[in-house]
């Protein structure tokens, strides 16, 4: 049987199979004036548990079991109710520089090592485009606004602009590389590298860089290391991803 785990608030949900045996069992609860009330045990796919050990794997390498009571139902006593198995995604680190599969370092390092896929600019012909500076004396194209920093973005975009010019010289440098590995990890373009060098869907609350969303822009458009929508999905490790695995990244030059 396949049965869809719901997943914590905030995460996207994965699909996996599980043996849920269905329970119609009436039982008696009796007082001590020997009245009688019926209690009829959930019939229903979801997997219940005491421990995340109760649940059955994911069949997901991206994801692993969770065992808690959904959000409407946080104060039920764990001793008297059994909770239910959910999906959450798995800790996965975005630190380049020390990331532990051999592959992986090597395929990570390589795009973060390359001058081309992180220091990112424009050229003079490209001002005034989105994710650059305006023109001396001029404006930005038409239905681009300037931000309190001078470069140009795109309101109505998706996905907040980030001007690669913000990012130089400071704790940013490479953070859309870094970003990048999440989303091919993941699958899932929404993934981020928060600030403590793990992966996650991304807030839109958040600052970016500390787990916020936002695509980093050089050029006029989006940086050339992304790899997004279909093209990522079309890509990606899916299911049977491993961190060894190299990642999927965009060419840079």
């Amino acid at each position: 049987m396949t049965a869809s785990f719901p997943s914590p608030s905030g995460l996207h949900t994965a699909s996996f199979s599980v043996s849920a045996v269905r329970v119609g069992v009436i039982a008696l609860a009796c007082g001590s004036a020997m009245a009688c009330s019926l209690i009829l045990k959930p019939n229903d796919d979801v997997e219940r548990c005491g421990t995340a050990d109760d649940c059955s794997p994911t069949g997901d390498s991206r994801y692993v079991p969770l065992c808690k009571f959904d959000a409407e139902n946080t104060d039920l006593d764990s001793t008297k109710v059994e909770k239910i198995c959910v999906a959450d995604f798995k800790s996965i680190g975005c630190d380049p520089e020390n990331e532990g599969g051999a592959s992986l370092v090597n395929g990570f390092q390589d795009a973060f090592g390359d001058d081309a896929c992180v220091q990112l600019g424009c050229a003079d012909e490209n001002l005034g485009k989105v994710g650059c500076k305006a023109p001396s004396g001029g404006s930005c194209d038409s239905g681009l606004e300037l931000d309190e920093d001078g470069y140009c973005i795109d309101p109505n975009a998706d996905e907040p602009v980030i001007p690669a010019g913000t990012l130089a010289g400071n704790d940013l440098t490479g953070q859309h590389v870094k970003d990048q590995w999440c989303k091919s990890f993941f699958c899932d373009d929404t993934f981020v590298c928060n600030e403590s060098l793990k992966c996650q869907p991304c807030d839109p609350d958040a600052e970016y860089g500390q787990g916020g969303c936002g695509l980093v822009y050089a050029e006029g458009a989006p940086a050339k290391i992304y790899v997004l929508g279909s093209d990522l999905t079309n890509a990606c490790g899916g299911e049977e991803v491993s961190t060894e695995d190299p990642g999927v990244f965009g060419e840079c030059s």
